[in-house]
This record gives structure tokens, C-alpha cells and sequence, in this order.
């Protein structure tokens, strides 16, 4: 007798349905409206109106997807930073405390090098968690969970901070925001692009700055 077939076990997924394929790629049509309206137009002056005229939906249907626009605030938030968190964790390890510093210092820099619009955004949502914080539980978690992933991120595999210097999330505070703050700043004098020929001196200066707040003995 002949043996049995055996099958594969990687089972392939379900097909969806045409209906399931509408509502998702409907779903990210309004991201990614929401995406260029708030470019534009920054995060406070942005309403559900332009976002659903620019995805060409009905704005009722804004609702079938998010419940409000904290919801969908939460979710290009969460989107960023999770390519962010990726790029990172595919890093080799650092080895000091130092070359840690200097690595997110890097690695953020060139990110925001590339995406002036997510800067921009990044630095609005701080404000708009700070003015309404029992509007904004989801965004402000997504962003506290962010700020404890760099802080434990520059602990691993031993590395060690200075002794008597700050906690590890006022550390990760003290990165974004020497990173942010510059150039935030510098962006009202002209786009972030011109710095690019720059990067390295930034680099540079950005993680002296920042590890003159640890406190590092090796830039005492």
C-alpha cells in the first residue's frame, strides 16, 4: 500500500475577502491622508474632514476604523517608532555605555535627517499629550513605552553607566530631547537637509552633550 501523503505544515494563511481586502486597504488610505494632511498642516490644525477628503471617504466612515482621532494619533505614532525600535534592535551590540549613546544618537539623527515631517510630528504630540492627558492615555503610553525601550536598550549586555548618575529614563529623556530640541530648533532656520553634510560633526556633538548629562568619566 501506498503511504500516506503527509502534508506541509505551514499552513497557507486565509484568503480574504473582497470586502476584507476594501476595508483594510480603506484603513490605510486614511493613514497615509492623515500622514501628508498633518505635514502640512501640523497635528493641531488637522481635522477628520481634510483627512477623509484627501482618502476619499465618506467622513462617517472615518468612525468604522478609529474611534477618534486621538486613536488614529496613537496609531502613525506607534507606526514610527516601531520602525524606529527595529532599525535598533538590528544593531550589534555596543559594547560601552558610550558607544551605546552615540549609536541612538546616530541612528535617530539619520532618521530625522530623512523625515523632517515625523520631527515635526514627534515634537507636536508632546505638546498635544501635555495639554490633554486624559485625551491622549494611548499616545502617551506608546511614547512611555518607547522612552523605557531606549533607556533598557543602553543597559544591555552589560554595559554600564557612570556611578551617581541619572536613572536610565531620564537618560533616554536627556537623548531626545538634546536630539529633538537641536534640531527643532534648527529647522525654523532652514531644512533639516542642509545639515547633511554636517552628520558627523552633529553626531559627534550631540553625544558629547548628551554624555556630559551622565556624567561619563570617558568625557569628564
Amino acid at each position: 500500500s501506498q503511504p500516506p501523503i503527509r502534508r506541509s505544515s505551514t499552513a497557507e494563511p486565509p484568503r480574504l475577502s473582497r470586502r476584507e481586502r476594501r476595508k483594510i486597504a480603506t484603513r490605510e488610505a486614511l493613514i497615509t491622508a492623515a500622514q501628508e494632511v498633518i505635514a502640512v498642516k501640523g497635528v493641531y490644525l488637522t481635522i477628520i474632514e481634510e483627512i477623509t477628503e484627501r482618502a476619499d471617504v465618506a467622513k462617517g466612515s472615518f468612525y468604522q476604523y478609529f474611534h477618534n482621532r486621538d486613536e488614529l494619533l496613537d496609531v502613525l505614532l506607534t507606526r514610527r517608532l516601531e520602525e524606529l525600535r527595529m532599525h535598533i534592535e538590528a544593531m550589534p551590540p555596543p559594547g560601552t555605555f558610550a558607544a551605546g549613546v552615540r549609536t541612538l544618537i546616530g541612528h535617530h539623527l539619520d532618521y530625522f535627517l530623512h523625515h523632517e515631517d515625523f520631527l515635526l510630528f514627534l515634537h507636536q504630540i508632546r505638546g498635544l499629550i501635555t495639554m490633554n492627558q486624559e485625551e491622549t492615555l494611548a499616545v502617551r503610553d506608546a511614547y512611555r513605552r518607547y522612552l523605557g525601550f531606549l533607556a533598557a536598550w543602553l543597559f544591555a549586555d552589560g554595559a554600564q553607566p557612570p556611578e551617581d548618575g541619572p536613572i536610565p529614563e531620564e537618560g533616554a529623556c536627556a537623548l531626545l530631547g538634546v536630539l529633538a530640541g537641536f534640531l527643532s530648533h534648527y529647522v525654523l532656520l532652514a531644512p533639516l537637509a542642509t545639515l547633511l553634510p554636517h552628520r558627523a560633526r552633529i553626531e559627534t556633538m550631540l553625544t558629547e552633550a548628551c554624555l556630559v548629562f551622565w556624567q561619563s568619566p570617558e568625557h569628564a
